[in-house]
């Protein structure tokens, strides 16, 4: 008949489908939509004894004594996400066949590491707080460029666009209400705000005078007269400095908010730098060919949009020039400041005088643009008059690389070693291969 049928599948999956006025149809040959909800529990970050408070032995006074190690929260339990998802299959003519989805997932209960008071001997102790969000379109093409008897070449594009939202802020134990801002590492948490963006000071380059590494500071311009003067520093509930600009602006809403430069570290702001680690689209792409004999395959990664913090780098850009603690420098020093009037973003080496001129800062921002060959394939088959009667029906000869080719924004950083494409000590590139071999079919 011509109606719509519907049927569930597993999974909670469920498809419409109408063959009957697909048929005859040249141009849209086939079409399936389908969607599906689901929730499902996480326990990951969960350490060996859960909700069981564990103690030291130590001494106080040379007497036997008992210290807390960790504090648990009795009430932990799983995180607990629900996600539903909607898409579509569809072949166009005989040139494509795609498939696109969207879903959107939203986690309860996340397992937070939340500060406690220091007096209690512990720093923190892991509950279940806050509520996130992430969604995201996904899409795999499959174009048919060529196809005939003796050649044929497709090619494959898939990608994501991600998006990562906190909906629900752990709560401030001071207050016992959903906090405004934490900042967590490199990161600033806030409502209606990712995970995944930057919150950390603002490099501003090197002073062409003396080749002194510079960051920003902002301050409360109070008597609007461009200038940072005594008692305009940004401060926290308690009157004492504290340069975190977020903190302050939401309890200061009509702050004056100006920026000078400063050359020590420790007087900069850490605010939001406006970038983030999710990409704005990621995925892969294929080209498959068939040329008489010979089949070639080579596969892509890519990745555009994010930035990752590269401390690798930064760690690489030192000032040591001796000593046991003398490592290797990045190439980029040969860049750095050298008399006065050289303009450059790389500072003076200075063998250590300069107090945290790698530290943390936007200075070592760096773009996850990439492109990778993932895999190539070359192979060819054996005529089958030259198996003649020999009983095997196709032998395939071929050459296999795998991890052979990467272009990043600098050379050796490899965004794909960590989900959120920051570098660090201990993460090693996956490893080029190269294989030769054949494959037989009796």
């Amino acid at each position: 008949n011509d109606k719509w049928d519907t049927f569930w599948s597993l999974g909670g999956d469920w498809v419409i489908s109408n063959e009957s006025w697909l048929s005859g149809n040249d141009f849209l040959r086939f079409l399936k939509v389908k969607g599906s909800y689901g929730t499902t529990g996480d326990e990951n970050g969960v350490g060996f004894f859960t909700g069981v408070n564990t103690f030291n032995p130590s001494l106080l006074g040379n007497e036997a004594a008992i210290r807390p190690r960790t504090f648990e929260d009795p009430n932990l339990t799983w995180e607990r996400a629900s996600q539903w998802q909607v898409g579509a299959e569809f072949s166009l003519g005989s040139f494509l066949d795609g498939v696109i989805d969207y879903y959107q997932k939203d986690t309860e209960n996340l397992i937070f590491e939340r500060r406690v008071s220091p007096s209690t001997g512990v720093a923190v102790i892991v509950t279940n707080d806050g509520e996130l969000r992430n969604s995201g379109l996904e899409f795999d093409m499959n174009f048919h460029l060529v196809n005939t008897q003796d050649v044929t070449l497709d090619l494959s594009v898939n990608g994501a666009v991600y998006d990562n939202e906190i909906t629900v802020m752990p709560l401030d134990p001071e207050t016992g209400e959903p906090a405004l801002f934490q900042n967590v590492g490199a990161y600033g948490y806030e409502q209606g705000r990712s995970i995944f963006d930057f919150y950390m000071r603002e490099y501003a380059g090197v002073d062409p005078a003396d080749g002194y590494p510079m960051w920003y500071e902002y301050y409360d311009d109070i008597n609007s007269n461009g200038v940072l003067d005594p008692g305009e520093e940004l401060r926290n509930n308690e009157g004492v400095p504290d340069g975190s600009l977020t903190p302050y602006v939401n309890a200061n809403p009509d702050a004056n908010i100006q920026r000078t430069v400063t050359k020590t570290y420790a007087n900069s702001t850490e605010l939001y730098i406006n970038k983030s680690s999710i990409p704005d689209l990621a995925g892969a792409f294929r080209l498959a060919g068939k040329f008489g004999n010979f089949n070639v395959n080579m596969q892509f990664t890519y990745s555009m949009g994010g930035y990752a913090y590269d401390s690798q780098y930064a760690e690489l850009m030192h000032d040591n020039n001796g000593g046991i603690l003398a490592t290797n420098r990045h190439k980029d020093v040969r860049s750095r400041w050298r008399q006065p009037g050289d303009i450059t973003s790389v500072p003076l080496i200075a063998d250590r005088v300069i107090p945290n001129i790698n530290s943390q800062s936007s200075r070592f921002i760096t773009k996850t643009d990439f492109i990778a060959l993932n895999n190539i394939l070359v192979g060819y088959d054996l005529p089958r008059k030259v198996l003649g009667k020999s009983g095997i029906d196709m032998v395939n000869i071929y050459a296999s690389g795998d991890n052979l080719f990467i272009s990043s924004a600098r050379e050796g950083f490899n965004p794909q070693t960590s989900q959120t494409g920051n570098s660090g000590r201990g993460l090693y590139a996956p490893l080029t291969t190269i294989t030769v071999g054949a494959r037989l079919k009796f």
